[in-house]
């Protein structure tokens, strides 16, 4: 298993080099810390996006171990390993989609911070499914576990 840590993780080289490291190893770990800095950024302005993904840590307030985004498609992450994030306003897995369906399966996912969110998975348009086989840990004021939007839905 193979081990990166990349400082400054915002920017777009360091989420882009991170999520490309994972594609060219199949399995390991991402570590980021910075300003509102990302583990894996996955986004397709007019396809479906997937991530799949082992451990991932980020380390700052409002920072996203994994987001999956697709404003024309189906999005889909799923995480075998621990997906943590340490900093208020952070989500562990954040995954949307404008028009397709969400589709999150995650095994850990712990968040340390206040306003944090363990998992956030909603659509505008499509069907949302979260299913976890571990633990979902959230510490800190106001912070969700699982939050999630379908379509026509208000969240929770």
């Amino acid at each position: 298993m193979h081990s990166v840590f990349i400082s400054g993780g915002a920017g777009f080289i360091g989420s882009h080099l991170a999520t490309r490291l994972l594609q060219d190893t199949g399995t390991g770990s991402v570590a980021t810390t910075g300003a509102q800095s990302t583990g894996i950024l996955a986004s397709s302005s007019g396809g479906n996006v997937s991530v799949s993904a082992n451990n991932v840590s980020t380390q700052t307030d409002n920072s996203r171990g994994i987001d999956a985004s697709a404003p024309a498609g189906n999005v889909s992450v799923a995480s075998t390993g621990l997906v943590s994030t340490v900093g208020n306003g952070a989500s562990g897995i954040h995954a949307s989609a404008a028009t397709g369906t969400v589709t999150v399966s995650s095994h850990n996912v712990t968040t340390l911070g206040n306003s944090s969110r363990g998992i956030d998975a909603r659509s505008s348009g499509g069907e949302v499914s979260v299913t976890s086989t571990g633990l979902i840990d959230t510490t800190g004021a106001s912070s969700i576990g699982i939050y999630t939007v379908p379509a026509g839905g208000g969240g929770g």
